[in-house]
């Protein structure tokens, strides 16, 4: 049975964690949203002390997986909750992600351009990006008025 690792992140909004999740792929229907922490579960299915709000379940991530956690802070900050054995083999689900670039690089890039892209649709602004990112390397956006 892998060790979950308790990751800190830069994250403060819900909604934006799920999108950039959405933008790495998962489906709004693989991803579990509660109000209150839920138990992760382990790749055989046994249930897991840690808990989490925003949940991936092992059986969308990769191979035989456990389950990826993102609990809620009392600063309003996310920490992220992975198993040791998908920190080496989430990366492998991202084929267009730069050779050795960790899945905590890949979460962070990606919530970043989703916070900027809803940023800047909040203040009528046009976002444009590149149609594939390549993870690991500076992601190009321009930014200009509508």
């Amino acid at each position: 049975m892998s060790a979950y690792l308790e990751c800190k992140t830069n994250f403060d909004d819900q909604e934006t964690l799920v999108a950039a999740l959405q933008t790495l792929g998962w489906a709004p229907g693989q991803i579990q949203v509660h109000s209150t922490a839920q138990n992760l579960h382990g790749y055989t299915g046994s249930e897991r002390k840690q808990t989490a709000e925003v949940i991936i379940d092992r059986k969308h991530l990769v191979g035989a997986s456990n389950d990826l956690g993102f609990k809620r802070q009392s600063d309003g900050s996310w920490k992220m909750i992975i198993s040791e054995f998908d920190v080496r083999r989430l990366p492998s689900k991202f084929p267009n992600a730069v050779p050795g670039t960790s899945f905590q690089s890949i979460i962070t890039q990606a919530y970043a351009m989703t916070k900027m892209e809803a940023n800047a649709k909040g203040r009528r602004l046009r976002v444009k990006k590149p149609e594939t990112v390549r993870w690991g390397e500076p992601i190009k956006m321009t930014i200009g008025v509508l």
